[in-house]
């Protein structure tokens, strides 16, 4: 079941493909908005998505926004592999376009 109010859950970014994406504020500064301060989070829009998970599962998938930045042609061209372990956990070059052109936007 997934909840129609995604949007309003802190930290939501988007979705791309089958995965959604939050952009999360770590930082010991709580008030900062630095976008290239916080973490893009992952998760598998497709497994245990409930009231309680609403976003899905988490990949484990924390990026800080500058490393993906800096890797922004390689991650656009070969995707990105969330998980060794998990062989379905990977986001493809189309789908890590989707994630940057939500980064762009936020």
């Amino acid at each position: 079941m997934k909840p129609n109010n995604q949007k309003d859950i802190d930290g939501f970014l988007g979705v791309a493909g089958r995965w959604t994406i939050a952009l999360w504020n770590e930082n010991s500064d709580k008030e900062s908005n630095d976008k290239l301060r916080m973490t893009v989070r992952i998760y598998d829009s497709k497994n245990l998505v409930s009231e309680k998970n609403p976003l899905g599962q988490f990949t484990g998938g924390g990026y800080f926004v500058t490393t993906l930045l800096a890797g922004r042609k390689r991650l656009e061209k070969k995707g990105l592999n969330l998980s060794f372990d998990v062989e379905s956990w990977k986001v493809s070059p189309e789908e890590m376009k989707q994630v940057f052109k939500l980064l762009d936007a936020a």
